[in-house]
């Protein structure tokens, strides 16, 4: 008997890949045949039944793919380790699998090169790969091919199927980095065609069709959702400081400059790089304010230096929106909605509400999220807010427990006081909180705090962005970058604040009223550009109508899509109305239009000094420049004035939804009825279970009246009662009754009074001593 031939090592190993593959379930095209693959992703995309046209699957084809490969290069390697004599021929296999590993990873998976909105970057960066393979012989030379003399395209024919025409691409991106790019429209590539084609988009970019159904893909591309609680986790807590250790300080709050180097030593002049100071410490870095002129608080200071600090707070407002928040666009072909369908937290929806209005034939409010050149002076807005409603509203900002607890009394006793007389005497409480300090000692705690709580406002909104920025780090949100300049805006705000406190002087904090009318004296444009925008597309609006009513009135033929929105503008008097030039003079009236506030960017401040000498005038002698300094009365300095974006809207509407819809109008019409998050407070619960239990004893006496009577039903109803009485009644009394007889007066007399009164209705039946009290 012959013995069985034995196989070489080589033919054993492709026997276990084969083996592995088929148990594993794993679909393996090696790279010398990548020609069939097409083969199999189209099939693939109907198993998952995606759409001909969608251009966002490929990416998350690739990662799929990706996967598997992994898997199997897992397993052959741990055979490898295990068998000594199949380690040489699994290394030539594995091989070839590891630069389709490379190839998967840098086509469509590595987070190095992923952009989901244009798929074309893909192939710029695995044509040198394609190209050493084609030079080695695993891929004919003729599958390369190029589109001009500088654009490199890959184009593997697929079997028995012809070669397609190469498809242009107009939506090649010439712009620089960081820029906003735009989303060219899709270009449908032919039937045949093949799958480097079909996977990477040559000639194509993604048809997106939202955030939602774009983050699968991202996510297969390398992106993931920004967090700021992984961010907030990594920070070390500071050391704790009490206010007699931080009045020694050199006036930064109570910093541990000899820790964290925060504060300013004049003999160490050392240059400072904020991306080496996040990277060895991630807790932002603190401003030492003596640095802003001052070696301790004045007395007061003068006009020019709050004007100088609250320019410097918008200044850097300004840089921190147009940096993280007006570097890209939403177009049309790229994004289909409106973005608030985005899950948006409700502080960002209520601050929306504050500063914004709806320009209605200028984009409406999707244009505010939409344009970069709306949506950065939209963020100022909301940090506006911020800051006026939790930094400039508080008496002393960052002061302790029990400072904060004087100063707000101290307030209130002097209600009544005159106002110069009160906030002089608050000036000099603020003084003594500070104990000779730059800033009270939880100063820096309640700017972290703030700087915190503000981040999370802008946590969705950053997610929205950097899903259709470039997949690159330099173009992805630094949250350790964004949350140091954030805490630096809270934290000079903060530092105003606390300037303002210590004044005797009397501050105005008041910001516009978006849809308001124009007040120019004490507004100024933040951005003069936007507003003649939607003056001139409000003024063709009107004029389009003007000529609509003129051919009417002709009796001249008016296209009806124009007719239909141009009528729903104002409605177009007929030629046939006995007063026809007087219902035009009413459109008129109505259709009147002048600048109003569409965006409420930065609050004003006045500052109101009293300048009383303490003579009383003369009114017999007139006011003259000799005697002016002589007279009671105050000087009022505008220290910044309003800042707003206008648009053009109806002075006189007929309705205010004429002029814009609320912001809750038109969330309700994107999301439908889920406009908010349901959250039911402890009370609300509380209420509910109470109405839910009343619903299920009405039923049960319901049904038991039908079948047994209402006699029986009435006696269910009283068992039930009597239960409930029992607990909340029976019990506590008991309780109390234990608790008379071991002496603790105080807890058994409340407990008594509070359930004998509320049940009993005053009749205590607790004991003869609680019933005397």
């Amino acid at each position: 008997m012959s013995k069985r031939p034995t196989k070489s090592p080589a033919k054993l190993a492709k026997g276990l890949v084969k083996h592995i593959i088929k148990e594993n379930n794993i679909h393996i095209i090696q790279l010398h045949n990548l020609g069939h693959e097409w083969q199999f992703y189209k099939t693939w995309r109907e198993s998952q039944r995606a759409k001909p046209e969608d251009k966002t699957w490929p990416a998350y084809y690739l990662a799929e793919r990706q996967e598997q490969l992994r898997e199997l290069i897992d397993i052959m390697k741990a055979v490898a380790d295990k068998n000594k004599e199949l380690a040489a021929p699994l290394a030539d296999i594995l091989t070839n699998f590891t630069d389709m590993m490379a190839l998967y990873e840098c086509a469509g998976v590595s987070q190095q090169y992923q952009d989901p909105r244009d798929e074309r970057s893909y192939i710029k960066t695995i044509y040198p790969m394609i190209l050493r393979a084609a030079n080695s012989g695993m891929i004919p030379q003729d599958a390369l091919d190029y589109i001009g003399t500088t654009e490199p395209v890959i184009a593997i024919p697929p079997v028995n199927v012809p070669q397609p025409p190469v498809v242009p691409n107009p939506g090649t991106n010439t712009a620089q980095p960081g820029t906003p790019r735009p989303i060219a429209p899709t270009v449908q590539a032919p039937e045949g065609e093949s799958f480097l084609e079909s996977v990477f988009g040559f000639g194509s970019v993604s048809n997106n069709i939202g955030a939602r159904a774009q983050l699968r893909v991202a996510r297969a591309a390398g992106f993931r959702r920004k967090k700021f609680q992984p961010l907030f986790n990594s920070i070390p807590p500071s050391r704790h400081v009490t206010e007699d250790a931080s009045a020694e300080g050199n006036g930064v709050g109570g910093s541990d400059n000899k820790a964290n180097k925060w504060g300013t030593d004049d003999t160490k002049d050392q240059q400072f790089d904020i991306v080496q100071e996040l990277a060895n410490d991630p807790r932002p870095s603190r401003i030492d304010f003596k640095s802003f002129g001052f070696q301790q608080h004045p007395e007061d200071y003068d006009d020019k230096y709050y004007t100088s600090l609250y320019r410097l707070l918008y200044n850097r407002t300004t840089d921190f929106a147009e940096k993280w928040f007006g570097d890209i666009d939403l177009p049309e072909p790229g994004y289909v909605g409106s973005p608030w369908q985005e899950p948006f937290n409700d502080q960002f929806i209520e601050y929306t509400r504050l500063v914004a209005h709806e320009d209605r034939h200028n984009g409406g409010w999707p244009a505010l999220l939409r344009q970069a050149k709306y949506r950065k002076w939209l963020i100022v807005g909301i940090l506006g807010q911020v800051i006026e409603k939790k930094v400039f509203s508080e008496l002393l900002f960052g002061v302790s427990d029990f400072w904060k607890k004087e100063i707000d009394g101290e307030d209130l006793r002097l209600v009544e006081i005159e106002g110069y007389r009160r906030k002089a005497r608050r000036s000099e409480t603020a003084k003594m909180a500070l104990k000779g300090m730059f800033v009270p000692s939880g100063f820096w705690g309640d700017v972290d705090d703030l700087a915190w709580r503000t981040a999370l406002i802008f946590e969705p909104l950053i997610n929205l962005l950097d899903i259709y920025r470039e997949q690159t780090e330099e173009h992805q949100t630094n949250l350790s970058h964004f949350y140091q300049e954030l805490h630096m805006i809270i934290s000079i705000a903060a530092y105003m604040q606390v300037c303002m406190a210590i004044s005797p002087s009397i501050f105005h904090v008041l910001s516009a009223t978006p849809g308001a009318r124009m007040d120019y004296p004490i507004e100024q444009q933040a951005d003069v550009a936007l507003y003649r925008e939607s003056k001139s597309v409000n003024e063709r609006l009107y004029s389009a109508w003007e000529d609509a009513a003129n051919k009417i009135q002709q009796n001249l033929r008016v296209p009806p899509a124009d007719f239909d929105k141009l009528n729903a503008l104002y409605p177009i008097p007929p030629a046939t109305a006995q007063d026809h030039e007087q219902e035009r003079r009413m459109a008129r009236h109505h259709l009147l239009r002048g600048a109003k506030i569409m965006l409420a960017v930065f609050p004003m401040i006045k500052r109101y000094r009293p300048e009383n000498r303490g003579i009383k005038p003369n009114p017999d002698k007139p006011r003259t420049d000799d005697n002016w300094e002589e007279v009671e009365g105050q000087r009022i300095a505008d220290i910044f004035r309003c800042t707003v974006v206008y648009y053009q809207g109806l002075i006189y509407p007929r309705n205010i939804l004429e002029d814009g819809v609320q912001l809750d109008t038109h969330l309700t019409a994107v999301r439908g009825w889920q406009r908010h998050p349901v959250r039911l407070s402890p009370f609300a619960i509380g209420v509910l279970a109470i109405l839910l239990a009343c619903a299920a004893l009405s039923v049960n006496w319901l049904l038991l009246a039908i079948v047994h009577g209402t006699d029986e039903a009435n006696a269910f109803l009283r068992s039930n009662f009597g239960v409930v009485l029992e607990h909340v009644w029976v019990a506590p009394r008991n309780y109390a009754l234990q608790t008379l007889e071991e002496n603790d007066w105080s807890s058994a007399t409340l407990i008594c009074r509070t359930f004998c009164n509320t049940i009993c209705r005053g009749m205590c039946v607790c004991s003869s001593a609680t019933a005397a009290y």
